[in-house]
């Protein structure tokens, strides 16, 4: 029996007040939130702490400087790493109406624009599909913080002040989609996949996921998750796995007085005589001798490496 997700529509009537259709919220995120698409624009800007983007299919690991562009219809939801995390996952919402765009290029009078900065414009209002970039600069953070503001204070020229924020901020992330970022967006995208799965098999080597388990967890076809892992640590998936629960029962063995069988078991080998044969053929000690020697685990240092640049480049 397949188990149905449930994805909450919302709407922008909600968050729009006076027919004035922008609104800015600041969220923790929890796993209280259900997922969700709406009939409004959104930006949404990871402020503080790391967590995973769920949209569309896709889990994207996120932290602070992540800004996603989420069109009408998206279905998507933001989770922390884990619930009461030292470092919540915090999130400035821009919610707007496509209508906005409209508005601004009607008002040009109070809101001169450029050749340039209106193009930016409608290179936004007519994306259809997602996009994920990166702002660091601190004035994107600024610049939310006191949208955020003004949209809980009640003060003269709120809505003027409040357009004029909001077009510095599209700006930015119009430069973003016009620059380097849309050659660079679709790798960036699925080396963040890969590091996502890649660190949920190193948190359950003691129970590994299957080939087809893993490829479902970052929602890609098995063949798809293959040939990204042989690009990213010239291993199969196995031969990773594999590479990966030795040098776990290596460290296990050095760190710890524990009984070969129970490295055996928290090494994903339930098989004592298994384990043996793989320890054997992987380090060319058996885990008594190994542990003796004190040595550090011999691996595929190349690979390591690979998975470290792996890591680094999902992260810039």
């Amino acid at each position: 029996m397949s188990i149905r997700r449930t994805v909450q529509p919302l709407y922008g009537s909600k968050y729009f007040d006076d027919a004035f259709p922008l609104f800015v919220n600041r969220a923790t995120e929890s796993f209280e939130y259900i997922e969700h698409y709406h009939d409004f624009l959104e930006l949404a800007y990871v402020s503080e702490g790391r967590g995973v983007h769920y949209i569309e299919g896709e889990a994207i690991t996120v932290q602070k400087g992540d800004m996603f562009f989420i069109p009408i219809g998206t279905s998507h939801i933001f989770r922390p790493v884990h619930e009461g995390a030292r470092n919540p996952l915090i999130l400035y919402n821009c919610i707007f109406s496509a209508s906005l765009f409209e508005r601004i290029v009607q008002s040009r009078s109070l809101f001169p624009l450029s050749e340039n900065q209106l193009q930016l414009l409608m290179l936004l209002r007519d994306q259809k599909s997602w996009l994920h970039m990166k702002l660091l600069s601190a004035d994107v953070d600024t610049l939310l913080s006191r949208m955020h503001l003004e949209c809980n204070l009640q003060r003269e020229g709120k809505e003027f002040l409040l357009i004029s924020y909001w077009m510095q901020l599209i700006v930015s992330v119009g430069r973003a989609m016009s620059g380097d970022h849309a050659a660079a967006e679709q790798p960036v995208r699925k080396k963040q996949r890969l590091v996502a799965a890649l660190q949920y098999i190193q948190d359950h080597l003691e129970a590994p996921p299957s080939l087809q388990e893993a490829a479902a967890l970052i929602h890609i076809s098995t063949r798809q998750f293959h040939r990204l892992i042989k690009q990213a640590t010239n291993q199969t998936y196995s031969d990773y796995l594999r590479t990966q629960q030795i040098k776990r029962s290596c460290e296990l063995l050095r760190n710890t007085d524990k009984k070969i069988y129970e490295i055996s078991a928290l090494s994903g080998f339930p098989d004592l005589k298994r384990f043996y044969a793989i320890f054997k053929l992987k380090t060319g000690l058996s885990p008594t001798a190994y542990r003796k020697s004190g040595l550090p685990f011999q691996g595929d240092a190349g690979a390591e490496a690979r998975e470290l640049e792996l890591s680094s480049e999902a992260n810039q």
